[in-house]
């Protein structure tokens, strides 16, 4: 099922309303997508990277710096100065901060509600993205960098962990997710080998399992877990959701439209699993 929306979407999260929220990849604007299918957008006067529910009943957004935005629509800026390429990745912590990716400027955010903030430097050239809260109470976190690929760990007291996707040196991970059985499951890409797609699993101790894709040029990017126990994930190259048991037994589903650009995947509040397809102006939703 397909819902028709403003403009092209882009990230995807759950808000505080029970909606699905989304960032437009142009022009500057949020949205809000029911499930039912009434949607309507925002502007916001700067464009929206990532969007995050926060524990304040807001939503909370990256671009040039930190932004929050009520339900209705109503735009913050939060004080917090970044550098010149901004954030990325956001999430509430289980400490009940916000915390980001500064992809550009290699560290780790964390701004309070009431706009208490502090930077974790990662090592030079280690580029944080995607960013989401682990099964141990920690942070996890998709690195990419020249050399190496990284997974990397940070403590709500700051202290980081790096692991590294072997034995691809050019495999990055686009997505994360927290599986039904306690494990970190992520998407991965070559960036010079497009046969070379992925899933990935990974514990809380760092020990990594990789599973190949049966399909080239997949381009795995959003990636969540559904009600079912199963972890899905879209791929961007083929137009197909796909399926992972914790087995790492893959099934894979070709959407009817082409040429989608599937990024962002979420799990609704109504247990269906919905995703941007971003070439268009449309969400879609699937029952898992």
């Amino acid at each position: 099922m397909e819902f028709a929306v403003a403009n092209r979407p882009g990230a995807l999260a759950v808000g505080p309303d029970g909606n699905v929220w989304y960032t437009e990849l142009l022009p500057p604007r949020v949205g809000y997508l029911t499930t039912t299918g009434f949607s309507t957008d925002f502007w916001t006067g700067f464009q929206a990277g990532d969007i995050a529910a926060g524990p304040d009943g807001n939503l909370w957004l990256t671009g040039q710096s930190i932004f929050k935005m009520t339900t209705a629509g109503a735009v913050q800026w939060t004080g917090v100065n970044l550098g010149t390429l901004g954030a990325a990745g956001i999430v509430t912590g289980p400490d009940g901060a916000i915390w980001f990716t500064e992809g550009g400027d290699y560290k780790i955010g964390r701004v309070t509600t009431d706009g208490s903030f502090q930077e974790y430097p990662l090592a030079s050239g280690h580029e944080p993205w995607v960013i989401i809260v682990g099964p141990d109470g920690n942070l996890w976190f998709t690195e990419i960098d020249l050399m190496a690929q990284y997974i990397g760990r940070i403590t709500t007291a700051g202290e980081i962990a790096e692991f590294m996707l072997a034995p691809s040196p050019t495999l990055v991970a686009a997505g994360l997710a927290v599986g039904g059985d306690g494990n970190i499951w992520f998407t991965a890409y070559d960036r010079f080998n497009q046969t070379n797609s992925k899933i990935g699993r990974i514990d809380v101790q760092g020990n990594m399992t990789l599973y190949d894709l049966p399909i080239n040029n997949a381009d795995p990017q959003g990636i969540a877990a559904a009600p079912d126990g199963h972890i899905w994930f879209v791929e961007s190259g083929t137009d197909r959701i796909g399926r992972i048991t914790s087995a790492g037994e893959i099934t894979e589903f070709q959407l009817p439209t082409r040429g989608a650009d599937l990024t962002s995947l979420v799990t609704g509040p109504d247990g269906r699993l919905w995703f941007a397809e971003s070439s268009f102006s449309t969400i879609g939703a699937l029952e898992p």
